[in-house]
């Protein structure tokens, strides 16, 4: 028994270090042969932001165009007297490190939740799809999917299950996503009223005898009642607490506490020549942009100047452009359709029993936080792809559909269920196999000639 358990330990060790292998020769061969121009897909500007905090001990300002917490990391590998060039360098490569940790810690985090195959499955498809083209750019991006990610478990968490370490967790983590990219509040804000949802809702505990109002039951519920509130705000006021620094000097120096460039002027414009000509010409990373109010972009002005067949139509046209990034994109939308679409023929052909398990209030809640999360941000990414299109916005929710849909499939192996194609009955554990083994072929086939072309800063 003990020989047969380090054979299969050696062969996991030996398959991890040939993905490890794999993993940093496409990183490294797409920072070094694909991302030669720190000019492009704001790299430049994340290395001067890195560079100013440095050279000011970490004291500079930043332009509220790009969050603190990617360029405060990155100055701590900036030397003075280092040249562009070897920063850039440097960066590709913190970058490539980072894409590692991040992979393996949803890796662990996965596998609270499913089989450790599925949690493998996943973070393959993850890092040869999506980190290893994304990794060796100087961006934010591949730190704030990880911080995201881990977010989205703790809220999840929160909502199914409220607590006390679990509302200072996402707190905390909050405030850091925030400062890392400021996309995050939408999500926690639903999060937020999901708890108090739960405190006013009828049945959200299960408790169901009332007839007695100073009775043992009533008293627990109105105390789970209460701390539902009291998680709520515990939560929101250590975020605040977390990310007040940063937005006491937006107000100070740009008159709002939120103040962000995209989310407060860029995303009321109809394209990025608007941008340019409009607020940014106008000094909005120096202080509030120094034009006439009713020309400055506002959901206000915005609402007035277009009617609600041009409002439609920017959030059906943004979600073709979208569409289109994905499906032309590193190779991931594949991998997610497969998960997909058995997700749902499981969903449907066991509707009966997942249908009951929605019934539970406690799930509904947390499939109306889940389906509002994603339709949000779906949206808002949406509406903004006139400014910004490609995949670096909507990769964010990569990590979190991922899970979704494999602890469908491994609720269904749990509870014995199965799905059936063409009068064959499959088994849920034997889409993670499939996805290997397709996993493999795309590495064989497509991955050396796209991670050596397609840029993946985009």
């Amino acid at each position: 028994m003990k020989l047969a358990l380090t054979a299969v330990n050696a062969r996991v060790v030996l398959l991890i270090s040939l993905s490890l292998i794999v993993f940093i020769a496409g990183a490294l061969r797409q920072a070094d042969v694909v991302n030669g121009n720190m000019e492009a897909s704001d790299q430049s500007a994340y290395m001067e932001y890195a560079k100013d905090l440095r050279t000011s001990r970490f004291q500079s300002v930043g332009d509220r165009n790009r969050m603190p917490v990617y360029p405060g990391l990155m100055a701590l590998f900036y030397r003075p007297g280092m040249t562009d060039d070897e920063f850039f360098t440097a960066g590709k490569r913190v970058g490539i490190a980072t894409a590692i940790v991040v992979l393996i810690t949803s890796f662990f985090i996965l596998t609270r939740y499913v089989q450790s195959i599925e949690a493998f499955s996943v973070i393959q498809v993850a890092a040869f799809t999506v980190f290893a083209y994304k990794a060796p750019y100087f961006q934010a991006d591949i730190l704030f999917y990880g911080i995201a990610f881990a977010l989205f478990i703790l809220m999840i968490e929160l909502v199914l299950c409220p607590s006390l370490p679990r509302a200072l967790a996402v707190g905390f983590l909050g405030g850091i996503a925030h400062l890392t990219k400021a996309s995050v509040l939408p999500g926690l804000i639903l999060c937020w009223v999901c708890l108090l949802t739960r405190a006013v809702s009828t049945n959200g505990y299960g408790i169901t005898h009332r007839t007695n109002l100073t009775g043992p039951g009533n008293r627990q519920e109105w105390r789970h009642r209460l701390q539902s509130v009291f998680y709520a705000g515990l939560s929101a006021f250590l975020f605040l607490v977390v990310i007040f620094p940063y937005i006491r000097t937006s107000k100070e120096r740009f008159g709002r506490y939120f103040y962000n460039v995209n989310s407060t002027f860029y995303i009321w414009c109809d394209s990025w020549t608007e941008v340019v000509t409009g607020p940014r010409a106008h000094g909005d990373r120096l202080g509030w942009p120094d034009m006439p109010p009713e020309k400055i972009p506002s959901m206000g002005k915005y609402l007035r100047e277009h009617t609600s067949r041009q409002i439609a139509f920017r959030f059906v046209d943004g979600a073709s452009v979208i569409r289109k990034a994905v499906a032309r994109s590193y190779g991931y939308a594949s991998f997610v359709l497969i998960y997909f679409c058995v997700a749902v023929v499981l969903l449907w052909q066991n509707r009966t029993h997942f249908i009951a398990m929605a019934r539970s209030a406690t799930n509904a809640l947390l499939l109306v936080f889940l389906a509002l999360n994603f339709l949000i941000y779906f949206a808002l990414y949406s509406w903004y792809t006139p400014i910004v299109s490609g995949n670096r916005l909507v990769l964010g929710l990569f990590l979190p559909s991922m899970f979704c849909l494999v602890w469908v499939l491994d609720h269904a192996r749990r509870n014995g269920l199965c799905f059936r194609v063409w009068d064959r009955q499959i088994q849920p554990s034997a889409i993670s196999p499939f996805v290997l083994i397709t996993l493999v072929a795309y590495l064989l086939l497509v991955f050396p000639e796209q991670i050596s072309k397609m840029a993946g800063g985009h």
